[in-house]
């Protein structure tokens, strides 16, 4: 299960590292993923954009230099809208105070030993949700115990170093450019899914139209069998019918059919 932990500025991507070494090592079911995992040579954006898609949990960790960061704020976004995803953020010298909107709807996780442990809960439970193999309870408890003291350590440290807010800025136009590139992706993908849908109501369709045409007994059909006909009729005619014609074409078979699915048998 994809574990995506998004990052911006020295210090986020320091915490990012070291939490996506660490989930690995507990839970090793889970498959934590950052932007620095990207092959040589391969196109950023979309690889980026298809890890958002693909990912059940989103980590968003934050620091006192990212919190008005526009590409967590995308990243973030992108995440929620994700079908079943769940979200949250990871703070690191913040109090849930010192977050505003919108980062501040998403549940957040202190650098505090129970506040980890109950997010590599919630790690642990989604796996079992997506049908792959949790780790039990109490063997959870076991791992979670060995390796906190590692992972203790290596926040600490990192929260004791210098964040350095004065830095240089991306160009903005760079920047929106990147943004736009992903959008686009997404909707490519959208568009790509939407047409598939499409093409499956006009075999849905057709398949119906076949069963009617080519029935030997004149009974009506069963009610449920009636329904889901009538149903792939009204989908087709509120989705994927693409001139006025052949609107009310489709209007007129689904019409004929229930005419005839009055019949008396």
């Amino acid at each position: 299960m994809l574990v995506f932990l998004s990052w911006s500025g020295t210090q986020s991507k320091a915490v990012a590292e070291t939490l996506s070494n660490w989930i690995g090592k507990v839970i090793q079911t889970a498959e934590p993923w950052i932007s620095l995992d990207i092959d040589k040579g391969a196109r950023w954006s979309p690889e980026i954009s298809q890890k958002l898609e693909a990912s059940k949990v989103g980590i968003i960790c934050l620091t006192k230099e990212n919190l008005d960061s526009q590409w967590i704020l995308f990243e973030a976004g992108a995440l929620s809208k994700t079908k079943e995803a769940h979200v949250c953020t990871f703070l690191l010298g913040l109090n849930p105070s010192d977050v505003q909107q919108p980062l501040g709807q998403f549940q957040h996780t202190a650098f505090e030993k129970s506040d980890i442990r109950r997010l590599v809960s919630t790690i642990n439970n989604l796996i079992k949700n997506c049908g792959e193999k949790p780790l039990h309870e109490k063997m959870l408890d076991d791992v979670f115990e060995v390796y906190w003291p590692s992972l203790n350590d290596a926040l600490a440290k990192i929260a004791k170093t210098e964040t350095h807010t004065e830095k240089k800025d991306r160009p903005e136009r760079e920047l929106l450019e990147e943004i736009l590139e992903l959008l686009r992706t997404q909707e490519r993908r959208r568009t790509i899914r939407e047409r598939e849908e499409i093409r499956r109501m006009r075999q849905d369709m057709e398949n119906s139209k076949f069963r009617i045409e080519n029935r030997i007994d004149t009974s009506p059909f069963p009610e449920d069998i009636a329904d889901k006909i009538q149903r792939q009729f009204k989908n087709f005619i509120d989705n994927c019918a693409v001139s006025e014609n052949e609107r009310k074409l489709v209007i007129g078979r689904l019409k004929d059919f229930q005419k005839y699915n009055k019949k008396e048998p």
